[in-house]
């Protein structure tokens, strides 16, 4: 866990132990993120809705590579302006970008639409 994320704590994805050579070790408990159903609700500023966009995010963490690709893609037959999802807490993400059906990004998500949107699971994004 780190300070300073978009919601005031972030989480970095580690994949591996490190222990002093020749050691056994027994992990008792292991720790995962919790689950949440997220909502957002994506809209032009003239308040029309924005059908079949997606979501594409960016790992915090400490390994090799970019950690970025899809988070949510519509489906051919996806109706209505809502991305609906359940994905472990987001607060592991750096980024969160809204992108076409075809994969373009239309645009990130500002620190205050992370805050919103990691603290109560639910955001009303406007799109120019």
């Amino acid at each position: 866990m780190e300070s300073g994320g978009p919601a005031g704590t972030a989480f970095a994805s580690w994949s591996d132990l490190t222990v002093e050579g020749g050691r056994s070790i027994t992990v008792k408990r292991q720790w995962t993120l919790p689950e949440y159903n997220y909502t957002i609700r994506v809209r032009w500023t003239a308040n029309h809705p924005v059908e079949r966009v997606g979501l594409s995010a960016c790992m915090n963490f400490g390994g090799c590579g970019t950690g970025c690709g899809p988070l949510y893609q519509p489906s051919k037959s996806s109706r209505g302006d809502a991305i609906r999802f359940r994905v472990q807490d987001l607060r592991e993400m750096r980024s969160l970008s809204v992108v076409s059906s075809d994969g373009k990004t239309i645009r990130d998500l500002t620190t205050p639409e992370m805050r919103k949107l990691l603290t109560t699971h639910h955001l009303v994004l406007f799109l120019k």
